[in-house]
Parts: C-alpha cells; sequence; structure tokens
C-alpha cells in the first residue's frame, strides 16, 4: 500500500512540475500591465512586461482603433529570466481624429530571436479640446529627408524587398493603388516585400507603395510591373518637316517618369547622356544607310524586368543643293490596301524634265530596323502611282523614291 502511495505521490509531482514549466513560459513573454492616461494634450503610456528574450517594444497608435502607426520605440532591457520590467512613452502630440475625440494606443513587442509579435490590450483616450492639426505637424518636425529603397519594377513571377533610407525609424507599410495586382509577401516595421505574380507584359501596371511614419508623413513610392509600356511619341520630331543637314534636334520621350531611355539614331548622332528622358541629336549630311539625306531617331523605354518595343519618327535631311524630287502620300495613316504616291520633278529654273527616259524606283523600309519590306519599279510618264502594300504588318515605316540621282523620302504609318 505505502509503494502504491508512493509512486501516486511521485505521480502528482511530476504533474505539479510539468504544469508550472508551461505557465512560466508563457507568462515569459507578456504583458502585465498597460495604461494610458492624458495631461493635458499629451499622454503618457506606461507598461509591465515579464520577458526572456530581447526585442523592441513598438508604440502604436490609431484614431479609429483599426488602423494603427508606429511612433516610438523602446528598446527592451533584455533577458531578464522571465522578471517583470516597467517601461514608460510620452506622446506628445496626442491629437483626435474629425470624427471624434477618442486616440488608441496599443503597445506591440517584437522578440528579436523569433520575430513573434506578442500586442497589449489597446487603451482608449478622449483628447477633446486638444489642437489636432498642431498635434499632427509637430509629430513630424524635425524628421529627416527620408525614402523608399528597392528596386522601380517587380518582374513577373519575382519579389522585391523594400525599406526606408533611415531604419531608425519604424515604418507602417500600405499599397495604396494597385494592391490587387500583387501579394505582400512579409512586412514588418523596416521592410516589406512584395510579390508579382502575373504582369509580365508591357502593359504599364503599375503600384503605389506608402511609408506611414509616426501617423503624420507619408512616403510613395511608384513601382512597374514587369517590363514598361511601349513609348508613343517622340516630341521635337514631327514628320512631315525635313531637317537641315548637321541641325541640332532637341527631343524628348513622352513619358518623364520612367526608369531609364534607351536611344538610337540613323542619320544623326546623339550627344550627352543616353539613358535621360531629353537627348540632343545632331542630324547628318545624306546620312546612310539611305543616300538620299534622311533621319531616324527610336526610344524605348527600359527597367531591371528588360525594355520595351521602341518608338521611332523620320524624317529627310535637306542636303541637296540642285533639283529636287517632291512626293505625297495618301492616305498617310494607311490601313492596308492600296496607297497612292503623287511625284514632281523640277530642275533650277523650275522646268519639269522628261518622264519618259527615267525608271522610278519605290522602297518600303521598316523604320525601326531598315530592312526593305517591298519595292516597285516603274518607266512611265505619269507622275500619279499606286502601291499595293496589302499584307505588311502595322508600323512605321519609310517610303523612298528614286529617279536618277534624285531621291526623297516620307514616313509611312501602317494601322
Amino acid at each position: 500500500m505505502k509503494k502504491r502511495l508512493f509512486k501516486s505521490g511521485l505521480m502528482m509531482i511530476a504533474t505539479v512540475i510539468i504544469s508550472f514549466h508551461s505557465y512560466s513560459q508563457t507568462l515569459c513573454l507578456d504583458f502585465t500591465l498597460f495604461t494610458a492616461e492624458r495631461d493635458e494634450c499629451k499622454v503618457n503610456l506606461v507598461w509591465k512586461f515579464s520577458q526572456c528574450a530581447t526585442g523592441k517594444f513598438y508604440v502604436q497608435y490609431s484614431l479609429d482603433g483599426s488602423s494603427y502607426s508606429t511612433i516610438g520605440i523602446v528598446n527592451s532591457n533584455g533577458n531578464t529570466g522571465g522578471t517583470e520590467e516597467q517601461y514608460s512613452y510620452s506622446d506628445n502630440y496626442a491629437c483626435p481624429g474629425n470624427n471624434n475625440d477618442n486616440v488608441y494606443y496599443r503597445i506591440l513587442f517584437i522578440s528579436n530571436s523569433s520575430g513573434t509579435n506578442y500586442f497589449s490590450e489597446v487603451r482608449l483616450v478622449d483628447m477633446e479640446n486638444c489642437s489636432c492639426s498642431l498635434n499632427n505637424t509637430d509629430r513630424c518636425d524635425g524628421l529627416p529627408t527620408l525614402s523608399i529603397l528597392g528596386d522601380n519594377a517587380i518582374c513577373a513571377n519575382s519579389a522585391e524587398t523594400y525599406t526606408l533610407s533611415n531604419s531608425a525609424y519604424p515604418v507602417t507599410w500600405s499599397i495604396t493603388s494597385g494592391s490587387s495586382l500583387v501579394t505582400i509577401v512579409s512586412s514588418s516595421q523596416t521592410q516589406i516585400t512584395i510579390s508579382n505574380s502575373t504582369n509580365s507584359s508591357g502593359a504599364g501596371a503599375t503600384i503605389i507603395l506608402n511609408a506611414n511614419i509616426f501617423g503624420c508623413l507619408n512616403i510613395t513610392k511608384k513601382i512597374m510591373l514587369g517590363l514598361p509600356p511601349t513609348p508613343t511619341n517622340i516630341y521635337g520630331l514631327n514628320p512631315p518637316m525635313s531637317v537641315s543637314q548637321n541641325e541640332i534636334l532637341e527631343l524628348d520621350a513622352d513619358n518623364s517618369e520612367m526608369p531609364s531611355y534607351v536611344w538610337a539614331t540613323t542619320g544623326g548622332t546623339i550627344s550627352g547622356v543616353n539613358y535621360n528622358s531629353h537627348v540632343t541629336v545632331q542630324a547628318d549630311a545624306c546620312a546612310p544607310p539611305l543616300t538620299n539625306g534622311y533621319i531616324t531617331v527610336t526610344v524605348a523605354y527600359e527597367n531591371s524586368c528588360g525594355a520595351s518595343d521602341p518608338y521611332g519618327e523620320a524624317t529627310t535631311t535637306d542636303c541637296s543643293s540642285g533639283g529636287s524630287l517632291r512626293m505625297s502620300i495618301s492616305p498617310n495613316p494607311a490601313k492596308g490596301g492600296f496607297i497612292y504616291i503623287q511625284i514632281n520633278s523640277q530642275d533650277k529654273v523650275g522646268v519639269k524634265k522628261d518622264w519618259t527616259i527615267t525608271p522610278i524606283k519605290m522602297q518600303l523600309f521598316d523604320l525601326l530596323t531598315n530592312q526593305l519590306m517591298r519595292q516597285w519599279n516603274f518607266v512611265s510618264n505619269q507622275n500619279l502611282f499606286a502601291l499595293n502594300i496589302e499584307g505588311i504588318k502595322k508600323g512605321q515605316y519609310i517610303l523612298q523614291v528614286s529617279k536618277g540621282d534624285e531621291k526623297q523620302v516620307k514616313q509611312l504609318l501602317i494601322k
């Protein structure tokens, strides 16, 4: 009988020890007290925390009780073996919301070792008769210039991490535009990781990432998803204008907010930085590969995911000193079928030349690649010609007309 009682006693002791160990681990990281008391137009916060791990306390503030911003950081006293420690923080810029006089506070403890979050209870403080506009301004007075660090693009099926330029300031992150296009992989007081699993084409999809500091300062970053869109215009080179040989052209892309720009030219020379939205181009005289004298300029947008399709403009370089060949294209832009070319040749004194003795050659080149797409040859005394462009894909082209030693080009857009 004694033997059984002894065993029973051992079992009882063992049970008590196990229960006590589990209980102490739970209380090892726990808020045992949290108060928030108003002192005129500031709020004094006091909390007690039993801890067995190092970490930081993030003091958080809200006007509606649901959306919180970190307004201060308090370092813990370290691993105290589970003993209770007291901490305090004063919010000198407590500010009620527009709909009521309530301000909400809570404390977040994040363990350095595990990264686990521990929240206190929420405390509500009535801040009636305090100046909201003044307090909101003062809370962020004296902050340095801050920015969001990270890539300007998130490529398809990849993720990017973003941080604040100064890690001393805690951040409340949010995506204020385009949140449905991405997934937040992780978020903390110091960084956020965002994944793009769908957008890869150059559709120009973007998101706006917002970093809120102390509840009163918002910093934003525009982030592109996948490849950039294709440019739609180059300002400063507008056909059917012609340029003089060696003329200086000041050109601008139609979007000045792209991460990078790739410019190229045929029949000219680019000066200055090639990766800005603005470039200076000097036209050549009778530049190759077409010997009549013409210039093309293309621009593509580029980010870390790659480059967009290029967009280009072309026009003639006036390098002739004698007779000239004139022509017009109709319709332009064209939509397939036939286009009609009217030409007129004059010498120095304006007398029409004999159309019966010289063949006429017409060539269509791809503006971006300079590839010969189609060629027509005529021997005629007429000055109106029909060219079949059926089957040629949409794009920008150069039509070159040659008659003897005279040549002329025009840009053609096929839609």
